[in-house]
């Protein structure tokens, strides 16, 4: 079972980069694709692959507490 909501996490190290990608998938995107390539290749076709995603909108950071505001910055920098 896979939850999205505002990100899908930060990148792995480039050797989890797969032939055609252009830079290393997120730690997410890895587990995603790691279920689908195991249902694929189960012949029960296994483990089910349930993906939800959340569509509200994450809160935002306060513009009033610096600290807080600068924190969440760097971290969406980040991914």
């Amino acid at each position: 079972m896979i939850l999205l909501w505002s990100r899908l996490g930060y990148r792995l190290h480039s050797r989890f980069k797969s032939a055609g990608d252009e830079e290393a998938p997120t730690g997410t995107l890895f587990e995603f694709r790691d279920a689908i390539r195991g249902r694929r290749t189960s012949p029960e076709r296994v483990p089910d692959v349930l993906v939800y995603r959340k569509t509200a909108e994450p809160p935002k950071p306060s513009i009033t507490d610096e600290t807080r505001y600068l924190q969440a910055l760097d971290e969406w920098r980040r991914v």
